[in-house]
C-alpha cells in the first residue's frame, strides 16, 4: 500500500536530480559570442595593417557550447579568419574594379542541428583559384601534370602541411602556421571541416562539432563486459526483449 507514495517521492527525487544536472550544465555552457569580440579586434587590426576595408557580420552567435570547446575553438577560427582576410578579400581598389563594394564582408554563422553545432565562416572575396592550386601541387610533385583533380581533392590540399599558394611571406601569411593546424585542432574536438568556394564570389569554411557528451541525453548499455553510450537523438527504437525473442528474429 506504500508503493504509490514511494513512486511519488521517487518522481520528485528524479525531477530534482534533473534540475540540479541542468543547472550544473548551464554553468559550463558559454555562447559563441564570447570569442566574437576578440575577432572584431583581430579584423580591425589586420584591416589597418593590410589596408583593406572589412566588416564582420554574425548570425546565431548566442549558440552555446561547452567552455572547454569554446577555448579550443578560438585558435582554428582565428587562423580561418586570417586566411579570409589575407587570401580571400581583395584590396578596395581591386574590389572596385570588379564591381564589388570596397568593403569586404566576413560572416560567422552558428546553428544547432540535432546533436551537432555547425559554424560557418564565409568571405565575399576572390574565392579559391583551382588552377593555381593544381599548378602548385604539380610543382611540389603531388600530382602529375596531366592529372585532373576533383573539387574535393583541391580543397583537401589546403589542409596539407606546408602547402601554400602565397607568393610572398608576410606578417599574416607564411607565419609557420598553416591550415593543417586548423584541421588538427578541429579533429581534436571530434569535429570535421569542409570547404566550398566560388570564383569571385567567396569561400566558406564549415565546421561541424559533436556536442560535448556531458550535455547530451544518452543511453548507457553494456554488451558482455563492455559499456557503450549512444546519444538519444541517434536511437530509432528501444525495446525490451527476451533472449528467446531475439533468437527468433
Amino acid at each position: 500500500k506504500n508503493l504509490p507514495r514511494l513512486e511519488q517521492q521517487l518522481e520528485k527525487l528524479d525531477s530534482l536530480a534533473k534540475q540540479f544536472r541542468n543547472n550544473a550544465l548551464e554553468l559550463r555552457l558559454v555562447p559563441l559570442a564570447e570569442i566574437i569580440l576578440r575577432f572584431q579586434r583581430l579584423i580591425r587590426d589586420l584591416s589597418r595593417q593590410l589596408q583593406k576595408k572589412i566588416k564582420l557580420v554574425t548570425h546565431g552567435v548566442e549558440t552555446e557550447l561547452d567552455k572547454s570547446t569554446i577555448d579550443q575553438l578560438y585558435e582554428p577560427l582565428m587562423h580561418i579568419i586570417r586566411n579570409c582576410i589575407d587570401h580571400g578579400i581583395e584590396s578596395p581598389q581591386i574590389r572596385k574594379q570588379k564591381g564589388k563594394s570596397e568593403e569586404g564582408v566576413i560572416t560567422i554563422t552558428a546553428s544547432h542541428t540535432g546533436n551537432q553545432i555547425v559554424i560557418k565562416v564565409e568571405d565575399d572575396g576572390c574565392g579559391i583559384d583551382h588552377e593555381k592550386v593544381r599548378r602548385k601541387a604539380v610543382e611540389k610533385g603531388i600530382w602529375p601534370e596531366s592529372y585532373k583533380p576533383t573539387e574535393k581533392e583541391i580543397y583537401d590540399l589546403i589542409f596539407m602541411p606546408g602547402f601554400s599558394t602565397a607568393q610572398s611571406l608576410t606578417a599574416v601569411s607564411g607565419r609557420g602556421v598553416g591550415m593543417d593546424v586548423v584541421l588538427k585542432k578541429i579533429q581534436d574536438l571530434r569535429g570535421n571541416i569542409e570547404v566550398s568556394s566560388q570564383r569571385e564570389k567567396g569561400t566558406c569554411f564549415t565546421i561541424s562539432l559533436q556536442q560535448s557528451m556531458s550535455i547530451l541525453d544518452t543511453l548507457l548499455f553494456s554488451v558482455e563486459n563492455q559499456y557503450f553510450i549512444v546519444p538519444i537523438t541517434d536511437i530509432a527504437v528501444c525495446e525490451q526483449m527476451l533472449y528467446t525473442q531475439i533468437e527468433a528474429r
